[in-house]
């Protein structure tokens, strides 16, 4: 199986755009004092927050989550992820907001491996939709906070397509 999601993949996950003014606010700090700053400061702090700004704002631009059927195929930074199928999931964790990782989604297969989405500059709500699907409301393989978010999400997914017979009907 191709790491690469096919052309009728549905997009449940794109980058956050409320987390781009603090991406912003922390290259400003870091460009601010390579220019103000002396060469100490520009390579202690200057430096650090430039290069950190610029792969936050890169992870929003480039990173993405898409669905196809089962099947979840997630792109960051650094390339493609191994997909996941979520009909699979041994085990699936959205945590807290950490204070190095902030919050992040954790997916895990039988097998072990684990995908790992960045929940706090990725907008996964649709993603939160596609997962209930697959996980019943009060099971064990999602904690709590993601039972929370997913909850939100049932009664959407839970209401069928309306069908073409009933469609007519309206316009008539």
């Amino acid at each position: 199986m191709s790491n690469r999601q096919s052309p009728n993949a549905r997009l449940v996950g794109r980058g956050r755009l409320l987390a781009v003014p603090i991406w912003l606010y922390l290259g400003l700090i870091g460009v601010a004092v390579l220019v103000f700053g002396g060469i100490s400061m520009s390579l202690v702090i200057g430096i650090p927050f430039t290069l950190l700004a610029l792969f936050g704002l890169a992870s929003i631009a480039y990173a993405r989550v898409w669905v196809d059927g089962p099947t979840l195929y997630s792109r960051h930074v650094f390339g493609y992820r191994e997909p996941i199928r979520m009909d699979e999931l041994l085990r699936a964790e959205l945590t807290g907001f950490e204070r190095y990782r902030g919050r992040q989604l954790w997916l895990t297969r039988a097998d072990g491996k684990r995908v790992v989405l960045d929940a706090t500059n990725l907008r996964l709500k649709p993603l939160y939709g596609e997962l209930a699907r697959y996980i019943p409301a009060g099971s064990s393989t999602a904690n709590p906070l993601l039972h929370k978010r997913m909850e939100a999400a049932r009664p959407i997914i839970a209401v069928p397509p309306p069908s073409a017979a009933t469609e007519s009907s309206w316009t008539t």
